[in-house]
């Protein structure tokens, strides 16, 4: 049996593309959907993208405090599960079911860009960090499962990535979308076409600047015929009603992943362009003649540090794939 976790939508994603690359035998998907008001777009698009018949069994997690009977079902019926795909390796809930089951693979799929920084902070030094929570620790104890103190630190990890990480220590499977360009029916690239614009979740004076977000804008609109803007599923209302006055521009709305949406709607860009996005990444893999743009920040802080780490990283994969 193997077992799937997942909490986003291109987690699920990411989850369907493994089950078909490792040919994976009696497959359950455990989803954790989030009950928090700024995360409940993308938890409905989650739940709108799965296909219960795509699995064995279908387990949803709608409140912490199940997680202990849904493991000591799963630990009842497979005493040993043979491959556990996960994202997130310094996820708490995560680190719940690796450190109370028993495995022989675990798999470590996407989550997004995050896979980029947690590769260099944690999985390739096998680094550990502390998480605990008292009350939860206490509620698995009291249904016989082992605490959690600290996440992370797992030795025995394979990568199954988008990204080109270059790895002696782990063994790390390039994912390269097939079920989604499969599904593909046209060409994304369009040098006619309006320019993609994806929104970003880091707006604030700690991390994007708000002012240094609108002025990309702005001058994105001066520069070009048309502009579809994409917002991230937690874009404050605030700056909503901010990008709307900016000339130039079709505020898009998608109902799932912008990369099932471009598919669904067969839309088409002429460039795509964002600060950090993953949708840089999933959209330059889909079409790889569409041309990609991380835009420059220049504040400096921690997050806007990432993002340039991540631009000199695609940079570096686009080259490599290229040749």
């Amino acid at each position: 049996m193997n077992l799937f976790f997942v909490t986003t939508p291109l987690q699920y994603i990411c989850a369907k593309e493994a089950k078909m690359y490792y040919q994976t035998l009696g497959n359950i998907l455990v989803v954790k959907v989030s009950n928090n008001e700024s995360e409940r777009v993308g938890s409905q698009q989650l739940i709108d993208l799965i296909d219960d018949s795509d699995w064995d069994e279908v387990i949803y997690i709608r409140r912490s405090l199940t997680i202990p009977f849904v493991i000591n079902k799963i630990r009842k019926n497979y005493p040993v599960v043979d491959g556990f795909f996960v994202s997130d390796y310094v996820g708490w809930y995560a680190s719940v079911f690796l450190k109370n089951l028993s495995f022989n693979r675990y798999i470590y799929i996407d989550d997004g860009v995050m896979t980029v920084f947690q590769y260099n902070s944690h999985i390739k030094n096998q680094l550990m960090e502390v998480k605990e929570k008292k009350l939860y620790n206490l509620w698995l104890r009291v249904n016989g499962l082992k605490s959690i103190k600290f996440v992370g630190g797992h030795g025995n990890v394979e990568i199954f990535t988008m990204f080109d990480i270059d790895s002696n220590i782990h063994t790390v499977n390039r994912n390269r979308f097939s079920i989604l360009r499969g599904m593909m029916s046209h060409n994304i690239y369009d040098g006619s076409a309006p320019v993609a614009f994806i929104g970003d979740g880091g707006v604030s004076d700690a991390t994007i600047p708000e002012s240094e977000y609108m002025d990309a804008l702005n001058e994105l609109s001066a520069n070009n015929k048309g502009i579809v803007y994409f917002p991230h599923r937690t874009e404050s209302a605030s700056l909503t009603e901010k990008v709307l006055s900016v000339n130039n521009l079709s505020y898009y709305t998608p109902s799932s992943p912008i990369e099932m949406e471009v598919i669904k709607k067969s839309l088409k860009f002429s460039k795509v362009l964002g600060f950090g996005s993953t949708a840089l990444y999933t959209l330059s893999i889909l079409d790889e003649a569409l041309p990609v743009e991380f835009i420059k920040i220049n504040a400096e802080n921690y997050y806007t540090k990432r993002l340039a780490e991540l631009k000199l990283h695609f940079e570096r994969q686009f080259n490599s794939d290229a040749n």
